[in-house]
């Protein structure tokens, strides 16, 4: 039996070769979740793992996608909000979440306008 690290990758693949792009949705839905706790730093792990045993890592270019749509909400929520201290906070948020894909203030200022 292989031990679970092995399983893993395996794993994940199965999950982003699902059709139509549904891996690509479970992924993204559960992201920003999983950053939040903190989970996130086992990836790099399974990163390398998809890269040496694949050659390839289809699962960089959908994480790139969550920080993009991050920044959209971001920029959305700055743009339609009210009050004026949101506003302000809107446009620093959609650019940190841009530039280095920080996007705990997108999900700060998601969870103040809620």
């Amino acid at each position: 039996p292989s031990p679970p690290a092995d399983m893993l990758p395996d794993n994940l693949m199965e999950i982003l070769e699902l059709p139509m792009g549904i891996g690509g949705l479970i992924v993204g839905f559960f992201w920003s979740i999983i950053t939040l706790t903190g989970v996130h730093h086992i990836f790099s792990m399974l990163e390398i793992s998809l890269l040496s045993n694949t050659g390839f890592n289809p699962f960089n270019a959908i994480l790139c996608m969550c920080g993009f749509s991050s920044a959209g909400v971001c920029l959305a929520i700055s743009i339609k909000a009210r009050k004026k201290e949101i506003r302000a906070i809107g446009p620093s948020a959609t650019v940190s979440a841009c530039r280095v894909s920080v996007n705990l203030p997108c999900s700060v200022l998601s969870c103040v306008m809620a």
